[in-house]
């Protein structure tokens, strides 16, 4: 048999390989053959043996390969796994006051804006009655004196106008507030997922 026959049955044999490792091979036995020499070829084809049994040995030492691979993929995993489990333990003394910590900023916040929220309602409502009772004074002054009665019913216009733009402003301090707090719990969520 000659080198072109053994390498053509040879390449019909590692057909099997993917591409990268196909190449490397038969790469590798043209290299092999190279070095032999065209008077060492046939010396070199019995050291082989057939094409099909090099093929056999080839693939087995890629297989071979591949599995030792991933057994050591796997055990590296399994190591950073336990070392993740470790710090973790090592840190809850930490990461629990700290959690708690956090948690309790959060919910002083919620209040504070609840607060907030509470007493420019009641402001308002401050703001409305007492401008309704301006507003009913001047009707009871208006026999009695003009400046008088437009200057009472121009202030609890006033008022009431000024409980007006408090409830806006706060409405929209109530939603932006609403959606920041909400934003702070899927950022803690979505935290408490990935670590």
């Amino acid at each position: 048999m000659t080198r072109t026959e053994y390498m053509e049955q040879l390449e019909k044999h590692l057909k099997k390989l993917p591409h990268k490792e196909y190449q490397a091979a038969v790469n590798y036995f043209k290299e092999y053959f190279d070095d032999a020499g065209p008077e060492g070829e046939a010396a070199l084809i019995e050291e082989l043996g057939s094409p099909k049994e090099a093929a056999s040995d080839i693939i087995n030492n890629i297989l071979d390969r591949h599995i030792e691979e991933e057994m050591t993929a796997e055990r590296k995993s399994k190591t950073k796994t336990i070392w993740l489990a470790a710090v973790a333990l090592l840190s809850l003394p930490v990461a629990i006051p700290l959690l708690l910590f956090l948690i309790g900023i959060l919910f002083l916040i919620i209040a504070g804006v609840a607060g907030l929220i509470l007493l420019a309602f009641l402001l308002g409502l401050g703001l409305i009655v007492t401008g309704g009772y301006l507003i009913w004074e001047a009707f009871s002054l208006l026999g009695q004196s003009l400046p008088a009665f437009l200057m009472g019913f121009g202030t609890g216009i006033g008022l009431i106008g000024g409980a007006a733009i408090l409830y806006i402003i706060t409405g929209l301090f109530a939603y932006w507030s609403g959606r920041l707090v909400r934003l702070i719990f899927q950022w803690i969520l979505k935290r408490g997922k990935t670590a």
